[in-house]
């Protein structure tokens, strides 16, 4: 274990900071024109849209403190209401563009996953 680490701190030492910096200047990676090129203008207009208004909306913050399941659900069901009020999928744009859907629950779930299927039953039930 010690030769492991002998091992680790020599690499170390030969590998640091200054090494990558000399070539992340030289770098001409743009990442949003590579977040375009991956996933698309829309879905990607689409994230950075759910991202910045779920972010100033104080119902999506995170809680210190260990919630009860019953006050889980309860944040849940909130969210899920304010989630439906931005309306921010129309469901006229999920039926053209199957990609804005997917990227709509990713977005969502980085927030709150159990939302995401909340988000689900509700559709399927209001359709």
């Amino acid at each position: 274990e010690n030769r492991t680490t002998e091992q680790i701190g020599r690499l170390s030492q030969h590998m640091s900071v200054s090494t990558l910096k000399c070539y992340r200047e030289k770098s001409r990676i743009d990442a949003p024109s590579i977040r375009n090129l991956i996933y698309g203008r829309d879905v990607t207009k689409l994230m950075s849209e759910i991202w910045n208004g779920l972010s100033r909306d104080p119902i999506f913050r995170r809680s210190t403190k260990e919630l009860s399941l019953d006050e889980k659900r309860a944040v849940t069901f909130t969210r899920l209401k304010r989630v439906v009020e931005y309306s921010l999928l129309p469901h006229e744009a999920m039926l053209n563009n199957a990609a804005l859907v997917t990227a709509y629950m990713l977005a969502v779930m980085t927030y709150d996953p159990s939302l995401v299927t909340s988000y689900q039953l509700h559709t399927a039930v209001s359709s």
